[in-house]
């Protein structure tokens, strides 16, 4: 590739780009005094890449009236970032009823605005439940939180999911990377971004629409498993700088292949 040439062939992953940018700053500084705010990098550089997808003039407006993919996401994703930025500041009780109110939020805003009034309840508690599971998976350890997410655009990759569900993905993997090299601790944040983006591209091409199972299922089911896999790699890999990270793509990879089986299976 001739290096005139570079400007043009990365401007299709600006948004990716952009969440890595903004997530590496954070993350310099989201240590020691500061670990505090550690989930706030990568919930800046979600923000900032899912932004990015969308024409800055009518950003705004698109997050409040939102007409699909990745519009619904930003709302959440803003909810989840003024968490982690307020959440050392705010007072213990309210700290702990805090959390329950944004996954409350972004449970009834995809609903509201990527299903119909039939699938409302079914919608909320399925992120419910996905974000439950994600939080439980992850228990802290960012490496867990890039697996999920690696293996969540991966999987949507592999099964030739619709284009804004993958880019949607890459920002997510980009964002959660610094965090996972440097070993910063974050534990709901991911989570609660990582389970907007897997319901809505069940939303969008699987069983909560459609009402049976397809490869986007299986990509979800693989963001979910991936960082249950990551300790078991990480104690064979040792203590070395990189291997919890390493980890993590070795869970995503070993659990996509699953997925990428499972839909060959069903002929999807």
């Amino acid at each position: 590739m001739m290096l005139p040439q570079l400007p043009a062939a990365l401007a299709g992953y600006q948004a990716p780009l952009l969440a890595l940018a903004v997530a590496s700053l954070g993350a310099a500084v989201a240590r020691g005094r500061w670990a505090g705010w550690a989930g706030l990098p990568g919930a800046l550089g979600t923000l900032a890449g899912w932004a990015a997808l969308l024409p800055l003039a009518g950003a705004g407006r698109a997050a409040l009236l939102p007409r699909g993919l990745p519009d619904q996401l930003l709302l959440p994703a803003l909810a989840v970032a003024v968490l982690c930025a307020a959440g050392p500041w705010l007072p213990g009780r309210v700290a702990r009823w805090a959390p329950w109110a944004v996954t409350a939020f972004a449970g009834w805003w995809l609903a509201t605005s990527l299903a119909g009034r039939t699938e409302f309840w079914r919608v909320w508690a399925a992120f419910a439940l996905v974000a439950w599971l994600l939080v439980r998976g992850i228990a802290g350890q960012a490496p867990r939180a890039w697996a999920a997410a690696l293996a969540g655009v991966a999987g949507l990759a592999l099964t030739r999911s619709p284009p804004p569900l993958g880019a949607i993905g890459l920002v997510l993997a980009a964002a959660w990377a610094p965090a996972a090299v440097l070993g910063i601790q974050a534990r709901l944040a991911p989570a609660l971004l990582v389970a907007a983006a897997l319901v809505s591209a069940d939303l969008a091409a699987g069983r909560l629409q459609r009402g049976a199972m397809n490869a986007v299922d299986l990509a979800c089911l693989a963001a979910l498993g991936a960082p249950w896999l990551v300790p078991l790699l990480a104690a064979r890999m040792g203590q070395r700088t990189l291997g919890p990270a390493m980890a993590a793509v070795g869970a995503a990879i070993a659990t996509d292949g699953a997925a990428w089986a499972g839909s060959r299976l069903l002929g999807r």
